[in-house]
């Protein structure tokens, strides 16, 4: 009896274990996937950033290349180029929305939709 008894101690023991470590990797494999998924949209949202950065530029040199052509004295429309400046603000401030959301909804059209509708009331 004593030898069941041990025999039956041992094995639910060893189930608790099993159990545990069953848990462990299963934590471990969904906090991996957290942390891909954070990658991600941040490697997204600096892409875009970046290229955003990059268009500003190209944009700024072609139009002082523009504002020298000009047989006239008058300086480069500056009210043009605020418009631009300010969709450029508005599209970080989407993009920064989105990868917040994006961060914690890991759904692609849940972020981009919260992120459309508070960068109206956020966004410059």
């Amino acid at each position: 009896r004593t030898e069941r008894h041990a025999d039956g101690l041992f094995h639910s023991e060893l189930s608790k274990m099993n159990g545990n470590a069953y848990v462990r990797q299963l934590v471990k494999n969904l906090v991996g996937l957290r942390e891909r998924s954070q990658r991600h949209s941040d490697g997204l949202f600096t892409s875009e950033y970046s290229k955003m950065r990059g268009n500003a530029q190209v944009q700024k040199f072609i139009q002082s290349l523009m504002g020298r052509k000009r047989s006239s004295p008058d300086p480069v429309n500056t009210d043009v180029h605020g418009r631009e400046e300010e969709n450029i603000h508005e599209e970080l401030c989407f993009l920064w929305l989105y990868q917040s959301f994006l961060n914690t909804s890991h759904s692609d059209s849940d972020a981009r939709e919260a992120a459309a509708v508070t960068s109206q009331f956020i966004c410059p």
